[in-house]
């Protein structure tokens, strides 16, 4: 990775703050970090574009690609770019590979900036709790950033200060292993955590302290952190003023902002969503580019009430259905409560594997069921999980329908060791994805650092 460019090609003296609607910015395009910094006002737009910059990173890089890679989401569309995710074809010149990569990268250097600078804003009006907040709120952002890069690339660039310039000094190596990338995430989330403490409102637009441990959970869980995993979910149960909503639907219909919502990132129709123009077919404002398979509408139980929010017809097509509004306004919850008890019971699963413990193992069911009674599907039984595998096999079943084009479901099959079920060629050098090319080229640090296989 470049460290001193924030896209891909910019000049690193210009910061580009892109306008977020829905947060009532002003339209800016690009600001020199020296007038961006200048007081608490240019300080807080740069916060606004990072929420601008996360909500490109959250759309399709973070909800559709990982459901095509999984089993449950099928290309449908004509963008052979899509395609080569769903089939596990990837090369190093592929779009979305590159589009992930620098989606995230520019989100992470708008973080980085703020990050560094506003300790050193020059205004008296800025409290010291306001810019803990900033330098916290960044602190997320870019670990949400690193969390989808290290589980799609592996052992990514640590690029952790703004760009500043372009020299030979400036080009970053890959990080020594993947553990290296999750202690860089755990900490920025840590300590984000412990600056916004256990505060913070249910479906809040905003990074809160809650939002900072529901993600540490999803973190340490990805990174095989199972004890922490664990106890991160279970302080968010417990402590969190979040409560399961009534029904599966309240959470991606009506008005959204459901009360087991932790964070949601905001849109309108000026600062839209583009989730729903990609699942609705051409004759309904959409392409169409991915669609539900056979195998996941046959995964629901007759009696589950999710299936007619996960899919949905429009006039005869069906369609994944948790972004359908045509208007592109939806709403993209990042993390809710759901997601904390399914971590909560696998994360026990996981640790029960070598050594069963049955007790145990009633205690993740019970966390499991809480989702699954919502769903008005039967509990799981004791009897369904002899092993600790067993039981985190029903968990990561379950994750599939509960999080179902939440931008989860290849990372689970990987953490799972079933992924590779999914690769027609059975190259397991294909369970990630390869560096881009530009990068490669454009880094001498990494130019013979690519990915084995690819």
């Amino acid at each position: 990775m470049l460290k001193n460019k924030f896209s891909i090609i910019a000049a690193a003296t210009v910061l580009f703050i892109a306008s977020c609607d829905v947060l009532d910015q002003a339209p800016q395009q690009s600001v020199d970090s020296g007038v961006a910094f200048s007081n608490q006002t240019g300080a807080n737009a740069v916060l606004q574009g990072a929420y601008n910059s996360m909500q490109t990173l959250a759309a399709t890089p973070s909800l559709v690609y990982p459901e095509l890679a999984g089993e449950y989401a099928v290309h449908s569309g004509s963008y052979p770019s899509w395609a080569a995710i769903d089939r596990h074809t990837l090369l190093q010149d592929n779009a979305e590979v590159s589009t992930a990569w620098q989606n995230a990268y520019s989100t992470i250097n708008i973080a980085n900036n703020l990050i560094t600078n506003v300790p050193l804003v020059n205004d008296d009006g800025f409290t010291q709790a306001s810019r803990n907040s900033y330098v916290a709120q960044a602190k997320v952002i870019r670990a949400s950033a690193y969390l989808l890069l290290v589980r799609f690339y592996g052992r990514v660039p640590l690029v952790l200060t703004p760009t500043v310039g372009i020299d030979n000094s400036a080009y970053v190596s890959r990080a020594a292993n993947e553990a290296a990338v999750y202690t860089q995430i755990i900490a920025d989330l840590t300590e984000a955590y412990t600056a916004l403490g256990n505060a913070g409102s249910r479906a809040s637009a905003y990074v809160t302290g809650w939002t900072a441990l529901a993600l540490r959970a999803r973190a340490n869980l990805a990174a095989g952190n199972w004890a922490a995993a664990e106890a991160d979910a279970k302080s968010v149960i417990d402590n969190g003023p979040f409560i399961m909503a009534n029904n599966y639907s309240d959470i991606f219909e009506g008005s959204q902002a459901s009360t087991e919502s932790i964070w949601e990132l905001q849109f309108n129709t000026e600062d839209t969503n583009p989730m729903s123009f990609w699942a609705l077919p051409n004759g309904a404002g959409g392409r169409r580019e991915y669609a539900p398979t056979a195998a996941f509408e046959s995964a629901h139980d007759l009696t589950d009430t999710r299936y007619s929010v996960n899919v949905k017809t429009v006039g005869t097509t069906k369609i994944l259905g948790k972004y359908f509004r045509v208007d592109d306004s939806d709403k993209i919850v990042m993390v809710r409560l759901a997601e904390m008890h399914l971590i909560h019971a696998e994360a026990i699963a996981r640790q029960i594997v070598t050594t069963y413990d049955a007790l145990r193992a009633q205690e993740a069911l019970n966390s499991l069921n809480v989702v699954r009674s919502r769903a008005g599907v039967a509990d799981r039984l004791i009897a369904e999980a002899p092993t600790g595998q067993a039981l985190a096999n029903l968990v990561i079943f379950e994750r599939g329908l509960e999080l179902a084009l939440e931008g989860h479901r290849w990372f689970d099959l990987k953490r799972n060791n079933t992924a590779l079920a999914q690769i027609p060629s059975g190259e397991a050098f294909r369970l990630l994805w390869p560096i881009p090319q530009r990068e490669l080229q454009a880094n001498p640090n990494i130019a013979d650092d690519q990915n084995p296989g690819y």
